[in-house]
């Protein structure tokens, strides 16, 4: 399927282009360890994996785990729940069967009006994140230094291209698929710290860091998508659109010696943007709001079991393409088998109002033998994903 094809080496360049530009979308951190719990990370992060997720959690680590190194960690995601990769491969068969024929009434041209009039108003949302952290806990302070990667795209066909006559069909400027991406650098340093209050252990933490944010638009005919996506990397795609100053914050109650309840906001400083560098599609608004986020965990010698819950309903970073809100609800678990190695499970829903309702289904694995690695999948109705990270425990 040639747009198939194309996602897959989307997300293969921007990798790359990714550990080039070293970006971060808004929205909570995932690496694969809380990936594979449902996405699950407030109450349930290690050291390697809490300035990402809640830096309070930098100071409930267990007596043992007093340095990881994160590096790296890299994950793709493609969120295609309108099913408009199908609905694409559709329309270049019949494009390619218009052509063909050469007869502009043939059946083969008239469906290709068909299943053309099924592309507008679908979208598809590839993502490629990367990220690196140190994290060392002391006995009165933690902290860690991390930087965190995101390219987000939303993409959908533009509608002031269309022609599905022969000669539109053949045309490389017309029936434009295009991708519009946010492309954002995020570069943190976290403090946590402990308190006791009427017999609890109470951790805060903060994350002050900046961010610095890019666009760029990648397009090609939906009729001729084939070639892969080698010009992501093309310098001259990528627009510099500014940074700002922001924080995170987090708190973490131990209300028993297993039991955590926390709480983190995100971008407590908010801010955004607008990307005006495309004049044929139009400003479109890039928004970094504050999220609030709670989460609970068991945390046992052998078992953790998490849930999370976004508190607020999140816009899209790139607010085009019908581009969907956010409130997650996400639950994982995870078995620790000596140490050596853990198996998690989870699943992550999006409540937020008007979304796709289905579920979104978790796994991965991790391997301990020195250098310690992390695996996880995400899967759903065609949404679907995979992350990989390495790092050192001490």
């Amino acid at each position: 399927m040639k747009l198939k094809h194309i996602i897959a080496a989307t997300t293969v360049a921007a990798s790359t282009l990714i550990l080039t530009h070293n970006s971060h979308a808004g929205g909570f951190a995932v690496e694969a360890r809380s990936l594979a719990m449902g996405n699950a990370s407030v109450a349930t992060a290690d050291i390697a994996t809490a300035a990402l997720a809640n830096p309070a959690m930098l100071a409930q680590q267990k007596a043992e785990d007093d340095f990881a190194l994160l590096l790296p960690s890299v994950g793709v995601f493609i969120d295609d729940s309108d099913g408009l990769i199908d609905l694409v491969d559709q329309f270049q068969l019949d494009s390619d069967a218009c052509i063909v024929s050469g007869n502009p009434a043939s059946a083969a041209c008239t469906a290709v009006q068909t299943s053309f009039a099924a592309l507008p108003g679908k979208a598809l949302s590839p993502r490629v994140s990367a990220g690196v952290a140190l994290g060392v806990a002391g006995e009165t302070l933690s902290f860690a230094i991390s930087v965190r990667s995101d390219i987000a795209f939303a993409g959908g066909v533009d509608g002031a291209s269309v022609d599905t006559t022969i000669p539109g069909l053949q045309d490389p400027n017309k029936n434009l698929m295009v991708l519009r991406g946010v492309q954002t650098t995020e570069v943190g340093v976290s403090l946590a710290g402990n308190v006791e209050l009427m017999g609890l252990k109470l951790s805060l933490g903060v994350t002050p860091k900046v961010v610095s944010v890019e666009s760029l638009v990648l397009s090609e005919s939906a009729a001729t998508l084939n070639t892969g996506a080698s010009s992501l990397v093309d310098e001259n795609l990528v627009v510099d659109l500014g940074s700002f100053t922001t924080l995170d914050a987090g708190l973490m109650v131990g209300l028993t010696d297993n039991i955590r309840l926390g709480v983190v906001a995100r971008n407590l400083i908010s801010d955004g943007f607008t990307d005006s560098s495309n004049t044929a599609l139009g400003p479109v608004a890039i928004n970094f709001d504050t999220q609030l986020r709670a989460g609970v965990a068991y945390n046992g010698d052998t078992v953790t079991i998490g849930a999370d819950l976004d508190l607020t309903e999140n816009d899209p970073v790139i607010n085009t393409f019908g581009a969907q809100k956010t409130r997650m609800l996400s639950v994982g678990a995870e078995l620790d088998i000596l140490e050596i190695a853990q198996l998690r499970v989870g699943l992550q829903k999006n409540l937020a109002s008007g979304a796709n309702s289905d579920a979104l289904l978790t796994a991965g694995v991790g391997l301990s033998f020195g250098v310690h690695i992390d695996i996880a999948a995400i899967a759903g109705n065609d949404t679907f994903g995979a992350y990989l990270q390495t790092g050192f425990r001490f």
